[in-house]
């Protein structure tokens, strides 16, 4: 019953007792009948146990199912072998499941597919999340949000000012949340906080300039007193307990009305860099009383024309840097520029400001 090739001679093709495998010459294939059973989910029943000759297969549910001795022979062969009557052939190498362990196999797919889809929704949906949720640095874009009108008063050479600076609500968060560390990588890094390219800076600036220039401060030096008596009557405030060192932005300390040395001394030196002159931020240890303890100070450096004082120096700068103490102002002749109101001061470092 075999499929033999020799001249025109041709013989039927081999299928197995139950109608389930047919042999095609060189290997057990599945017949229609065992495919459309498989297909249908049905499971084809024989009374007891049957085996192969050699004892390698067992027929079991309309199938081949290979036993312990074929097991062995498959961990030391290539293909599986059969030995019918007609010599040593070969079983097919897949062989068919009963349809309770399809139907396992099958939900463990479905549930880990099913997972798959969770996961990747779940990253979709984080990586669409605003920058707002999704990170602790919120970002919000300058001139956004409402303007608001942030009002200043002081006192300088016995005369009374106020001013009024109109502030846009989404500028200052765009600063308020650009750095939210300060200062791991040096000193420098406190440069990062003084301002000389924002548009509200150079509004500040020329309001403040006007301002000096019409109560009649034209020089120099002149403007630039006037405008330090303004920083300096800031309310002096300390950075919240635990955050250590926190600069702020110039657009901070006028919106908050408040900040310490580092604050006070980028809004003055951001202010005068738009103005024109030519600033360095100083940071220093200073003692207020002899034998009082050494605290770190930020200051400005200002350089003005044909003056004298107290001054700090720049490497590789000639010119004088006059000291300008932005933390604090009072109208008694003992401020100004190139006024040194310190005891002493050590470790001393100049940045200049470009």
């Amino acid at each position: 019953d075999r499929l033999v090739r020799g001249g025109d001679d041709m013989v039927g093709p081999n299928v197995s007792d139950d109608g389930y495998w047919e042999y095609n010459g060189v290997e057990w294939v599945p017949t229609m009948k065992q495919k459309f059973a498989i297909e249908n989910g049905l499971m084809p029943h024989s009374t007891g146990r049957i085996f192969s000759d050699d004892g390698f297969w067992e027929l079991i549910n309309g199938e081949w199912q290979p036993t312990a001795n074929q097991q062995i022979l498959l961990q030391n062969t290539v293909y599986p072998a059969y030995q019918t009557q007609h010599g040593l052939q070969y079983q097919p190498q897949y062989f068919y499941a009963n349809q309770t362990s399809n139907n396992s196999k099958a939900l463990i797919f479905v549930a880990i597919g099913f997972a798959l889809v969770i996961l990747v929704s779940i990253i979709l949906v984080v990586a669409s999340l605003s920058p707002e949720l999704a990170t602790d640095e919120p970002e919000y874009e300058i001139g956004s949000g409402e303007n608001k009108v942030k009002s200043f008063s002081w006192e300088y050479n016995d005369r009374s000012y106020s001013v009024d600076f109109i502030l846009n609500e989404g500028t200052y968060k765009h600063f308020k949340y650009k750095y939210q560390s300060c200062c791991l990588g040096g000193h420098e890094d406190y440069l990062r906080y003084i301002d000389t390219d924002s548009d509200y800076i150079d509004e500040v600036a020329q309001v403040l300039n006007s301002a000096a220039i019409e109560a009649g401060y034209t020089s120099m030096l002149g403007k630039a007193e006037f405008i330090l008596s303004f920083v300096g009557t800031i309310p002096y405030v300390l950075d919240p307990d635990g955050l250590g060192d926190h600069p702020k932005h110039p657009i901070e300390t006028l919106w908050e009305s408040g900040g310490d040395c580092e604050d006070s001394s980028a809004l003055y030196a951001s202010i005068m860099e738009s103005l024109g002159y030519e600033t360095v931020l100083v940071l220093l240890e200073a003692q207020a009383e002899y034998g009082g303890d050494w605290i770190g100070h930020a200051m400005i450096g200002i350089y003005i024309p044909n003056h004298s004082g107290e001054y700090f120096d720049l490497d590789g700068d000639s010119r004088p840097y006059y000291d300008a103490e932005t933390t604090h102002w009072e109208d008694d002749g003992e401020y100004g520029i190139g006024v040194d109101g310190w005891y002493d001061m050590q470790n001393i470092y100049t940045y200049e400001i470009e």
